[in-house]
């Protein structure tokens, strides 16, 4: 069948399985007609079967052999839909198989909630047992996807844990009860996915699984399951090896996170080994026996902090591990790698074998390993244990059904042939009296975007607007709204303002309610409701509605709002937004509660902080009394109104607010800062960076952002060790004792290291000095290669005072606040940097020579760089060097040229 009916519902002749695709009533778009579909059955109403692509609707109409569009809402609460599935599963791509089970994929949300329980899924399958009882599975909506076996490859390092109420397994009884089964994991089942790796123990075997560990006896039974929970450094076990009568296990997972795992059999117990007791880094991926030592190699981190997209992920080199002394060896620097370079690097580690699928289960094969005479198969999907090499054999046949075409394909292929474009009002009126539907809509397509400057164009046009072809009145009815001939059309939208065509009818009732706004005659909030749900003529109903907007408007405005950005036209909507709150400022209350329940965006608060800007300073009490407020939510969108409204006598009242609990407000808080350009808080910034950067690098919930750090992400399991790591940890451990916000969510923007040195860039490098100087003697090297950079900013009265500094950084144990020193001391003119310099860019390490050469941007004045051209033209020339070194040369050496 052609594209347009092969996702169709369609007759099969049984004698003949002559195959009949089922056409729909009425000429409709092509999302209408759902030619991508492929269309599912979801049950019936009032006795007609129902179909759509992945939601209700249209019925079957089995008198005229048809589908009829249903209409919506298609959940009606006193008209349902009668269904074996449940409600709030009522939509994606349904299929039902012949033993009765129904599977759902692609589904639209995600998120679900099936008798008042939460059931968060984007596949799942229900059947119904002999008693009546649906049984109902779903796969949670954060696992992977499993559609092509090599799109497993190379296997991810997220750590899938299910959150409750995501997925699992639920009885639903014939009374309407639902009982989850699967809520509380099992101790004798595979709970990850991917299984990685298979170590023999005593007549065990012990699997790494991406959920942890899991110990099986002789017959392949589950003994034991250990994960996070149980005192594992990481639940994403990589690779495993036996040395001097332990097991050690390779944990890596997400940015950096992981750790080396040491089981002792005699004792039973795990011990973990991090960066702390010698690891380069905590991310490993896979460990091995060599030479009596323990060989690691180290996974790919994500440099999230990383401000050049040429050094956002870091490698580190194999290192070993010494079980006779309990010591790891010294590990060269790092290798620095762009995103295409990562690639390679993870491919190298990892490659993808070319055919070997797992038997029974499918998905790529990650080892394979012979264990008393059985093979025991790691995969991207599971574990099969194999005694013998049967596999299994499918045998597959094909249909030859017969197809019957749509007889509207011969009319649009004559409309498209007979490509026409109007001229004159007669050639539209010749065009409207042809037979073909589609020719007369192309007739009238043609005149979109033109000055109908004839006034014989419009009786021709109205006329269409009783057309039986829904598609005809509706371009129609977009062409008189396109020519603003208010006066003319105004009388003629109500006849379509009950059209059978929903979007006809929704389009006729938002164009009415804005001519009604222009005039001042504003509807009643349920109209306005109906026609911003409908999204039609949104930015001309709140251009209009924007100067007259009450409290309830402004309710409206934040549950529909619009893109949030500089354009000129929404801006001119924002300003009469914020003359209309001047008027009504209890309406502020409502902005302040602004927040975007999904990730990626952030309009509403965005939207609210420009409508409080052009409100102005009236507003002003109301925001500091806002920033005292239990909400975080309402403090963060009070800051950032302080912020844009750009008045100073905010400063103290939002450095106030800094002690509040919350990383959000935090964030809002110190941006606003910024815009006040605020001297009086760098101070507070720099004791903010120094937490910010523990809490960055800890990957814990202690320091300012406890509370909610817990909600955005799982933080790796750390033990501590004595008690001075006790007395150490005391003053965090008190502040993450703090009670955490209203309603966490995980994806909020919470306050980094980097919002707080722009804030500071926005106070200007003058009023900073001392912020810098204060980061110069922190215990943090990022915050010491920071105060490099910042304290050459200053005047010339500071750089007297910076110099000793500077060079007291020069000796850093870190290289990176080395050559941030180095190329500051330049900039001012002290040559004593120059040998660091030169001894940099001849470096035999890629990375040395690639950071040098991206400080050295920094330097303004193309003459003191002369004593370096020499080695930055031999790397800019060298094609023995790596691309991104060599171009780094390159737009140094251009950019001294073009000065």
């Amino acid at each position: 069948m052609n594209d347009e009916l092969r996702d169709r519902p369609c007759i099969i002749d049984r004698e003949t399985l002559e195959v009949t695709a089922v056409l729909i009533e009425g000429h409709l778009s092509d999302s209408e007609r759902c030619i991508n579909g492929p269309f599912s059955y979801f049950g019936t109403y009032r006795g007609k079967l129902v179909f759509g692509a992945k939601h209700p609707t249209y019925i079957y109409d089995d008198e005229i052999r048809k589908l009829r569009h249903i209409g919506g809402p298609w959940e009606r609460p006193d008209d349902p839909i009668q269904s074996d599935i449940p409600v709030g599963l009522r939509s994606g791509l349904l299929w039902w198989q012949p033993d009765g089970a129904i599977t759902c994929y692609d589904d639209i949300t995600h998120r679900h909630e099936v008798l008042s329980k939460p059931f968060h899924a984007r596949q799942w399958t229900m059947l119904r047992l002999p008693d009546g009882t649906r049984v109902l599975g779903g796969t949670h909506s954060r696992s992977p996807y499993y559609d092509n076996a090599y799109t497993e490859w190379p296997f991810g390092d997220n750590v899938y844990e299910t959150p409750d109420g995501s997925g699992g397994v639920h009885f639903i009884s014939v009374e309407g009860d639902s009982r989850h089964v699967s809520a509380v994991p099992r101790a004798d089942c595979i709970l990850g996915d991917e299984v990685f790796a298979t170590v023999p123990d005593n007549g065990g075997v012990w699997l790494g699984t991406r959920y942890g560990l899991l110990l099986l006896d002789r017959q392949g039974r589950v003994l034991r399951n250990i994960t996070r929970r149980d005192g594992l450094c990481a639940n994403r076990v990589t690779a495993g090896a036996a040395l001097a009568g332990r097991l050690c296990f390779a944990t890596g997972w997400g940015d950096s996170g992981g750790g080396l795992a040491v089981y002792d059999p005699a004792t039973s117990l795990f011990s973990s080994f991090t960066v702390a007791d010698g690891l380069a880094t905590d991310k490993l991926d896979s460990v091995s026996v060599e030479g009596g030592e323990l060989k690691l190699v180290y996974d790919v981190e994500y440099m999230r902090s990383s401000r050049s997209d040429a050094q956002r992920y870091r490698l580190y080199p194999p290192s070993h591990y010494r079980p006779a002394t309990g010591t790891f060896t010294t590990v060269p620097e790092p290798r620095l790698m762009s995103s295409s370079e990562r690639s390679k690097a993870i491919a190298s580690l990892r490659p993808k074998p070319e055919s070997a699928t797992v038997p029974y289960l499918g998905g790529l094969v990650i080892s394979q390993q012979v264990i008393d005479g059985k093979t025991f198969i790691c995969g991207t999907r599971g574990l099969v244990i194999l005694s013998t090499e049967a596999e299994p054999k499918l045998q597959i046949e094909e249909l030859t059904p017969r197809v019957r075409f749509d007889p509207r394909l011969r009319l649009i292929a004559d409309a498209n042939k007979r490509r026409v474009f109007v001229e004159s009002p007669e050639e539209l009126a010749k065009a409207l009296q042809d037979g073909n539907p589609y020719y007369q809509v192309n007739a009238l397509t043609s005149l979109l975007g033109r000055e109908l400057d004839a006034e014989e164009y419009i009786p021709l046009i109205v006329s269409e607007l009783d057309n039986p072809n829904p598609r005809l009145r509706s371009t129609a009815l977009h062409l008189l709204i396109g020519s603003d001939r208010v006066e003319q059309i105004a009388g003629l939208l109500g006849r379509r303002t009950d059209d059978p065509d929903e979007d006809i009818r929704a389009l006729a009732r938002g164009v009415t309610a804005v001519y009604r706004c222009e005039r001042g005659d504003i509807p009643d909030v349920t109209s306005l409701r109906e026609v911003l749900e409908k999204g039609w003529c949104k930015m001309r109903l709140y251009k209009a509605i924007a100067r007259h907007a009450s409290p309830q408007v402004f309710e409206l405005f934040m549950a529909y709002p619009f893109r949030a950005d500089d354009a000129e036209p929404r801006q001119q909507i924002l300003k009469d937004f914020g003359e209309s709150l001047r008027k009504h400022p209890e309406a502020a209350s409502i902005l302040l509660t602004a927040y975007e329940s999904d990730s990626g965006s952030r309009d509403r608060a965005k939207l609210a902080q420009d409508t409080f800007k052009y409100a102005g300073t009236e507003l002003l009490p109301r925001l500091h009394h806002a920033l005292t407020s239990d909400d975080r939510i309402v403090r963060s969108n009070a800051a950032r109104a302080c912020g844009a409204i750009g008045d100073p006598s905010s400063v103290p009242y939002l450095i106030e607010a800094l002690d509040l609990e919350s990383g959000l407000s935090r964030a809002s808080i110190v941006w606003a800062l910024g815009e006040l350009a605020a001297t009086d808080a760098l101070p507070y910034l720099a004791t903010l960076y120094v937490d910010a950067r523990k809490d960055e690098q800890r990957r814990r919930g202690a320091g300012f952002r406890a509370a909610q750090s817990g909600a955005a992400i799982g933080s790796q399991y750390e033990s501590i060790q004595d008690l001075d790591a006790i007395g150490y940890e005391w003053d965090e451990l008190k502040a993450a004792a703090r009670p955490q916000p209203i309603d966490p969510r995980q994806h909020e923007e919470l306050l980094e290291p980097g919002d707080i040195l722009e804030a500071v860039r926005k106070i200007g490098p003058a009023a900073s000095q001392d912020f810098y100087r204060a980061l110069a003697g922190e215990k943090d090297s990022e915050a010491r290669r920071e105060a490099a950079v910042g304290l050459v900013e200053g005047s010339s009265e500071d750089t007297q005072e910076n110099l000793p500094i500077l060079r007291q950084l020069l000796a850093d144990t870190d290289i990176r606040v080395q050559m941030a020193a180095a190329v500051s001391l330049l900039s001012v003119g002290q040559d004593v940097a120059q040998g660091y310099i030169l001894q940099w860019l001849t470096a035999p390490e890629e990375w040395t020579r690639c950071r040098a050469l991206e400080e050295l941007h920094r330097v303004s004045v193309p003459a003191k760089l002369n004593f370096a051209r020499k080695q930055i033209e031999a790397i800019a020339t060298d094609p023995t060097f790596d691309d991104g070194v060599r171009q780094a040369a390159q737009e140094l050496l251009a950019d001294r040229r073009a000065e």
